[in-house]
């Protein structure tokens, strides 16, 4: 996996916010899976289910819910990860470097580490 900048910049979502989504197309894309996925041990008590406590932005000590978060450069090598509330208030920044690519991450793919250069202390 190579790096390049321009593949992560932009705005982009929290997947919570298709957990919750009500257009109708969105909800119509849930049953679908519903089926699909009702046969696969780790959906046994549904898809959405599964992803709804998997992708739990909220705790105590973070109550905000993520809604997504805007990506700019940041030099030549970096990113500018500006974080988002669900109603697209700025939750803080930092940026971020390229670490290391994970050979067998997520899903059993390559996966980019990033590390934060510069975080707030809260």
């Amino acid at each position: 996996m190579e790096f390049h900048q321009t593949d992560w910049l932009g705005r982009w979502n929290n997947f919570e916010s298709y957990l919750t989504s009500t257009d109708p197309h969105m909800q119509a894309a849930w049953r679908d899976a519903e089926g699909v996925a009702a046969a696969l041990p780790m959906f046994k008590n549904g898809a959405k289910a599964f992803w709804q406590m998997a992708c739990v932005t909220t705790s105590i000590g973070n109550p905000r819910t993520l809604g997504g978060w805007e990506i700019t450069p940041a030099g030549s090598d970096k990113l500018c990860i500006e974080w988002l509330a669900d109603d697209g208030a700025p939750l803080g920044r930092a940026i971020y470097h390229l670490d290391r690519v994970l050979e067998r991450g997520l899903e059993g793919k390559e996966n980019a580490l990033f590390m934060a250069e510069n975080v707030a202390a809260d």
